[in-house]
């Protein structure tokens, strides 16, 4: 890597990089080239380059993100689309593009465009009643308001009559596929609604028996008169300063979940496929997980025991670990490119075990018949692995034997911690034991 070889490579600048790697022969540093990023192809290179320069990333984002154009699809169907998508300026964010033009932290510029994308709400409405609830902010003495809400939506689903002389209005017959449940409609009704309605406006009956509800009217004596009424205090409610903050700052914390995962080095491997800033595994607890550095192993394995199979003998090796972080694959000669903390190695399988750990586990949707995937292959680029195993010249060959303290060739690492410690899985996931 030219990083090896004392030559800087720089993270993209939005006013400056250009469609591959520019050499700075000055500072001797190659700055990163716009079309490297992923996402971003040769169409988006040229609008960006067209448009400079930018005098903010809110600039940026009026410009090319905010602004439509109309396109033809492959099918004809003609659709505005952004000249720059949001994904792919979020991309060109967490690949620092924008470090220098806003002079703030990466998260910091992220995190400003996020509420940029999403400005915070001034009101609210019931529409936002499921969002409310699903955030847990209602508290105990205004969940009543709750099943209001849920029980007119519930009334929706009655068959209904159409008024006599307003096509706005239906009748909801009161009956349930069991008497229970009409009871217990009824009863609802009755004591939240019915003695601020009147008979022939709001409800009536008909000649079995059965009870009508008026909707699609306001007057007088109507059902949704009577709930507008009631939920009055929890329309105010919505609207007030402690349910705005509390919403609006859930409601930022989900984006933030959504786009602001890992760390800064997580959104450079995301995006660049490099580490410009430390490997997200440099403090990982090596003691802990008997990590070794690859460039310090002998090339040629240690020898600790001999196995026999068919009276021939085969030398068992001394077994080590390494973690890292997946850049490439090759199919056809079952080799993995891992960035380690300390430098790029080859991890070189047997070919049943590179497909075993390669391959995509899909199941079928039985009602849609479409596949859903469970799991994506382990050797998918950006995937942090902890490898088991010994080097043999310039690779490293994953193994494991029976009864060994490590009881598996390739572990995949899910998280860590600020401890260092590893959140792993160690076994691919089996559609079997999912259906269970």
């Amino acid at each position: 890597m030219v990083q090896e070889e004392g030559v800087k490579v720089e993270l993209p600048e939005i006013n400056t990089s250009e469609l591959g790697f520019s050499p700075l022969i000055e500072e001797n540093e190659i700055l990163f080239g716009l079309k490297g990023i992923c996402g971003i192809n040769n169409d988006t290179v040229k609008i960006i380059v067209e448009n400079r320069p930018y005098s903010s990333l809110q600039d940026f984002y009026e410009r090319l993100v905010k602004t439509t154009r109309e396109v033809t699809l492959s099918t004809g169907k003609i659709q505005n689309k952004s000249y720059v998508s949001k994904g792919q300026l979020i991309t060109l964010i967490k690949a620092g593009a924008f470090d220098k033009l806003e002079n703030e932290n990466r998260e910091t510029i992220l995190s400003n465009f996020l509420k940029l994308l999403q400005p915070d709400k001034e009101s609210l409405t019931t529409s936002n009643i499921n969002s409310v609830v699903e955030m847990g902010i209602v508290s105990e003495d205004k969940k009543i308001y709750i099943r209001y809400y849920n029980f007119k939506n519930f009334l929706q689903e009655f068959s209904d009559i159409k008024d006599e002389k307003s096509k706005n209005i239906k009748w909801k017959v009161i009956k349930c596929d069991n008497d229970e449940l009409t009871q217990y409609t009824l009863d609802f009704l009755d004591e939240h609604f019915m003695s601020e309605m009147e008979e022939g406006k709001g409800y009536k009956y008909d000649e079995e028996g059965n009870l009508l509800v008026a909707l699609g009217t306001k007057r007088k004596g109507s059902f949704e008169k009577v709930y507008d009424n009631l939920m009055t205090e929890f329309k105010e409610w919505l609207n007030s300063k402690e349910c705005l903050t509390l919403y609006n700052n859930i409601h930022f914390k989900d984006l933030q979940e959504e786009y602001m995962k890992g760390s800064l080095s997580t959104w450079e491997m995301e995006s660049l496929g490099m580490y410009y800033h430390e490997h997200e595994l440099a403090h990982v607890n090596k003691e802990k997980y008997s990590i070794v550095n690859f460039n310090e192993l002998p090339e040629e394995p240690v020898i600790i025991d001999y196995n026999y199979y068919k009276k021939i003998k085969y030398p068992k090796y001394e077994l080590v670990r390494i973690v890292g972080t997946v850049l490439d694959r090759n199919k056809n000669k079952h080799l993995v490119t891992l960035l380690t903390p300390n430098g790029v190695i080859t991890l070189k399988f047997y070919s049943g075990q590179f497909s075993f750990y390669d391959k995509t586990i899909s199941t079928q949707d039985e009602e849609t018949g479409k596949k859903i995937t469970l799991e994506n292959g382990w050797f998918k680029k950006g995937n942090k692995l902890l490898v088991t195993g010994f080097r043999r010249g310039d690779n490293f060959i994953p193994k494991r034997y029976k009864g060994s303290v490590f009881s598996h060739s390739l572990q995949l690492i899910k998280n860590i911690n600020d401890l260092g410690d590893l959140e792993l899985q160690s076994e691919r996931t089996k559609i079997d034991e999912l259906e269970e």
